[in-house]
């Protein structure tokens, strides 16, 4: 239980500090994600990354009504 508060306080701080930084950053670098900030986030491996990726391009085509052969949303 107090494992469960604690990881779901540093959500809510790691939020509140990605977009700090974010919109203190502008554009002049790369922006940073709530996980970066979080202390207890499990590292997100190189095949995660891929997936994320994919997942995100496919729900942005989808938005923008692009359809690109090989690319679908789940």
């Amino acid at each position: 239980m107090v494992e469960a508060c604690v990881r779901e306080r540093w959500n809510h701080t790691s939020a509140i500090l990605a977009l700090i930084y974010n919109t203190a950053q502008g554009r002049r670098g790369p922006s940073r994600t709530p996980q970066q900030f979080h202390p207890l986030a499990p590292e997100p491996t190189p095949k995660d990354k891929t997936a994320i990726h994919e997942r995100s391009v496919s729900v942005l085509h989808a938005m923008a009504g692009v359809h690109v052969k090989g690319t679908r949303v789940r």
